[in-house]
């Protein structure tokens, strides 16, 4: 092997803060100088190290024959190294309706999802991008100017998720005499000269005058970086804490927090919190400061709502909810006793329901938070949604008979927010409601259908997300 160059081992060590040796990465290469050169280095460092590269390429059809001529360029680098090509071509239709949406932020969406798509389908541990310092620094001013937070200072990560940038200390001056000290062609993006984006703007007018005011600005970005990530990893510690303390219903379409709870932290604290909720509920908009305003003031009857997401406070609990993961599968399933198990599967999620004997069981089954109810007195089931029609039988405290309560006005007087109501999944035998689960949390058992001592047969239903 030949020996290494400086910069090929700064990228190197970066790579292994991350990443140990017998590693697949999809490397997103455009045919700049930039990916060009993240694609040599890995090459030359993947034999060493066992990694296996693939490339992933977007044409975007935004500049006519220049696009074609860098597929043309992407496609013979690829032959080049001997490594698998993924390619997505964007017809220019996508870019007539943006919406609010900008050019450069439609294609990063567009990027990201290709390249996920890639590791997912083929088993890749990272996608690797060629962003650096000076892409860094950009990004910081960019994103003074739209939303500026702590988070949005630290600009871009190291390292988010499966995504990987190892070049995000290096400079573009080093980059290019790498690109010279190789001998590597790469494809220069015309557009990069012209001022026709925000970007290039910051690039092109203002990087020069901070270079003219202080000319190692890069080190002092640099420093300045460091500190940003050390002080973002302490806040996300204790954010991590303050979550594991405050969820109360925790699902892939809702999530319910203690608010008395909420409320006594910190301003700082209550942000990041809502941050965390809305990305774990993959809700695609980021929280703004009317939102975070409004839950700075929130009383009983608080109700927010935007697009899919639904705050609402409901007794002592505030609820997140995102109403476009909910199912788009009604289910209505009869099954009978003796035919179980037998498995439901929706777009979201899979209801198994298994039958079991007294005796295969652990001892202590009637102390478990599973569903689980006596089929003693049963011969078959049925599983649906609720509709209007369905009700649940509750003893009142000084009545030992049960009574018959809508389901619905049941869960609402549960502060069970209405929203959610319809995706309860409803149990019933021929003659009544055996059960309601919402999820592994939320579901109850009609006291009529409870296990005891004296269960023979017991079914065991399992809600999985």
């Amino acid at each position: 092997m030949e020996q290494l160059t400086t910069l090929e081992i700064k990228v190197l060590n970066n790579l292994l803060k991350s990443i140990k040796n017998h590693k697949k990465l999809l490397v997103a290469l455009s045919g700049g100088r930039d990916s060009v050169a993240l694609l040599n280095i890995l090459n030359n460092i993947s034999k060493e190290h066992n990694l296996s590269l693939s490339i992933a390429y977007i044409n975007h059809n935004l500049r006519g024959d220049e696009s074609k001529l860098e597929e043309t360029f992407v496609r013979d680098v690829a032959e080049k190294y001997r490594v698998p090509l993924f390619i997505k071509n964007i017809e220019p239709e996508v870019w007539l309706n943006l919406k609010r949406e900008s050019i450069e932020m439609r294609a990063r969406r567009v990027r990201y999802n290709f390249f996920y798509e890639i590791i997912e389908k083929n088993s890749i541990d990272f996608i690797v991008t060629a962003h650096h310092l000076d892409d860094r620094i950009e990004t910081f001013f960019l994103n003074l100017m739209r939303s500026p937070s702590l988070e949005s200072l630290d600009s871009i990560p190291k390292k988010n998720g499966k995504v990987m940038r190892p070049l995000l200390s290096i400079t573009r001056d080093e980059i290019d005499n790498y690109i010279k000290e190789s001998n590597l062609s790469y494809i220069e993006d015309s557009t990069n000269k012209e001022d026709i984006y925000k970007r290039n703007i910051v690039r092109n007018r203002l990087i020069p005058i901070i270079n003219d005011i202080n000319s190692s600005y890069h080190t002092s970005f640099k420093n300045f970086f460091n500190f940003i990530e050390d002080d973002i990893d302490l806040i996300e510690r204790v954010v991590k804490k303050s979550i594991k303390d405050l969820i109360v219903f925790n699902d892939k379409r809702f999530i319910a927090i203690d608010f008395n709870k909420y409320k006594k932290k910190h301003t700082s604290i209550k942000k990041r919190v809502v941050d965390f909720i809305l990305k774990r509920l993959n809700y695609p908009i980021k929280p703004n400061m009317i939102l975070f305003k409004k839950l700075l003031n929130i009383d009983d009857s608080f109700y927010y709502e935007a697009s899919n997401l639904i705050i609402t406070k409901k007794s002592s609990a505030l609820w997140f909810i995102n109403r476009g993961l909910f199912s788009k599968d009604r289910i209505d399933e009869k099954i009978e006793i003796s035919k179980l198990p037998f498995n439901v599967a929706t777009n979201l999620y899979n209801i198994k329901i298994e039958l079991f004997d007294r005796g295969s069981l652990e001892k202590n089954i009637v102390l478990s938070k599973e569903l689980l109810f006596s089929a003693d007195e049963i011969d078959s089931i049925q599983i649906k949604m609720i509709d209007e029609t369905d009700s649940f039988p509750i003893k009142k405290s000084n009545n030992k008979n049960l009574i018959y309560k809508n389901l619905k006005q049941h869960l609402l007087d549960s502060k069970i927010p209405k929203e959610i109501i319809k995706e309860t999944v409803v149990i019933k035998s021929e003659k009544t409601t055996i059960s309601y689960i919402l999820n592994r949390d939320i579901f109850r058992v009609s006291e009529s259908f409870f296990v005891t001592d004296k269960t023979k047969q017991i079914v065991k239903i399992s809600l999985t997300l």
